[in-house]
């Protein structure tokens, strides 16, 4: 077989839902049908994710050393102060938004500017109490299209939340890791999100909003009711690089799932997904397997797995352990990449017939409209709600707001 990825993956390989049904006939042949017919799936299966890990090897881009010291940890008192954290604490109620694939591009500019206007709304509305509202919005990656390009950012970034009065913390999506000849993998983000200190931006546009202080572009966000882990997938889905065995970002991720507070909830955020049901991206086995094996080894299971990447809304359901050390947990592995890159018109279907790995549920989809999420934490509940937003002309108009489309919660 070939090894070249120009022609073994990058063109003509099988859609996504064609290489889930695949994964679904191994499943069904190796549970007990003939032989025959399990060396068959498995051998296509085979070829499908060397041909992938391949391709991997061949598009990995070297990320920038940490910019901040380990363990890479970031809490909500650093952004917004002690007395307001007490505040929460006391309130019993923490809330952010949540979303990814936002960077404006073509006809992405309504939908983007669309929901940065009712996320807006919803921190500015004067029938909530103040502790009511979400207090940052964390951002799921692709905060800039297509490079990362620093020219990118005041269209793609500043201006279009200019008026969203909250911190925005990020991790990077594999568009902000493709580096172009004048820029390394990673400098845009790292010099906008990543600063010793909040600075005037490189390139702010018309927002007076400053850089921000990440520790790293993979950290953990530790907040009143839940810790909150970030990962970088880098362009491939990859914590590390698949043309050795560096597990560097591996070894973090044990180790900050071992030391999260077990009095509260553990979320873990990474641009790709490792479940989708939809014919364009699909979801990335390399990251799923990664992110398995850091829980079994932690012996920790995160009560929810938030990712971009495809551009709609997903919400699974899966049933699974972490080794003996932890009864099973039905966890929402929840997918929100229609934060305004796509549009109206470009969003990607979902495929709800898509057969999924065992124990893996599509519970709710929605490929119509852009979406965004509301995550609400307390010491009991963590709730993930996601909202639709309305189509031009429509789409800033006051007396057309957001609407709730789905909502899942767990229980600690």
């Amino acid at each position: 077989m070939s090894t070249n990825p120009e022609t073994l993956f990058r063109f003509g390989q099988p859609r996504p839902d064609e290489i889930l049904k695949l994964n679904a006939a191994l499943e069904c042949a190796a549970a007990g049908a003939e032989g025959a017919g399990a060396a068959a799936a498995a051998e296509m299966v085979e070829a499908i994710e060397a041909a992938e890990l391949n391709f991997a090897r061949y598009s990995y881009k070297t990320p920038p050393p940490p910019p901040g010291d380990p363990p890479y940890r970031m809490k909500l008192a650093d952004l917004i102060g002690q007395d307001r954290v007490h505040a929460i604490e006391a309130h019993g109620t923490f809330i952010i938004h949540a979303v990814g694939d936002t960077g404006q591009h073509g006809n992405g500019a309504a939908a983007q500017d669309s929901i940065a206007y009712h996320m807006e709304r919803q921190v500015n509305d004067p029938g909530v109490g103040e502790l009511d509202k979400p207090c940052l919005f964390y951002h799921l990656g692709d905060v800039i299209y297509y490079s990362g390009e620093l020219y990118h950012y005041p269209e793609q970034f500043y201006d279009p939340y200019a008026h969203y009065m909250r911190p925005i913390v990020a991790i990077p999506g594999n568009h902000d890791g493709n580096n172009v000849p004048t820029e390394r993998s990673l400098e845009s983000f790292v010099r906008n999100f990543c600063t010793p200190a909040p600075v005037r931006p490189p390139q702010p546009g018309l927002s007076q909003r400053l850089t921000m202080t990440q520790p790293n572009y993979y950290f953990t966000f530790e907040a009143p009711f839940v810790t909150l882990i970030g990962l970088y997938s880098n362009t491939t889905g990859d914590l590390d690089n698949p043309n050795g065995s560096e597990t560097t970002q591996y070894d973090w991720l044990v180790g900050e799932l071992q030391a999260a507070d077990p009095g509260k909830f553990l979320v873990v955020a990474v641009h790709h997904p490792s479940f989708s049901a939809d014919t364009s991206h699909g979801g990335e086995k390399r990251i799923g397997r990664a992110l398995d094996a850091a829980f079994a080894e932690a012996g920790r299971l995160a009560h929810m797995v938030l990712s971009g990447h495809v551009h709609n809304y997903q919400r699974f359901s899966r049933q699974q352990s972490a080794g003996n050390a932890l009864p099973g947990r039905n966890s929402p592995y929840i997918v929100a990449g229609a934060g305004g890159y796509a549009g109206y018109d470009s969003l990607t279907r979902v495929n709800k017939p898509a057969p999924m790995p065992h124990g893996v549920v599509l519970e709710s989809g929605n490929g119509d409209l852009p979406t965004f999420l509301v995550l609400t934490a307390t010491a009991t509940s963590l709730i993930c709600d996601c909202y639709t937003v309305p189509a031009p002309p429509n789409h800033t108009r006051p007396n057309y707001p957001a609407h709730l489309f789905d909502s899942v919660s767990v229980n600690l």
